[in-house]
């Protein structure tokens, strides 16, 4: 799904996590305020680990939340 030129900035949280659930408005600001930076081109997308394991298993998801940046093919997360 990823294309070698693409960025991404990915959010991987869980409905039943608290500290998600505080987060999930900045992570909309963040989403806005790229829309209207020269960084247009990143693409932004929320990932649940309950009904996408397998995804947060290799981004190697140990902790909510997790904001993984995706570019060259290579996931850096905070």
């Amino acid at each position: 799904m990823v294309q070698k030129n693409d960025e991404w900035l990915i959010d991987f949280y869980a409905d039943w996590c608290g500290y998600c659930q505080r987060f999930e408005s900045t992570f909309y600001e963040a989403e806005r305020q790229l829309q209207l930076s020269s960084y247009k081109h990143v693409q932004v997308g929320v990932v649940n680990v309950d009904t996408n394991p397998g995804l947060a298993a290799r981004f190697f998801i140990s902790r909510l939340p997790t904001v993984i940046h995706v570019k060259n093919h290579e996931g850096k997360g905070k």
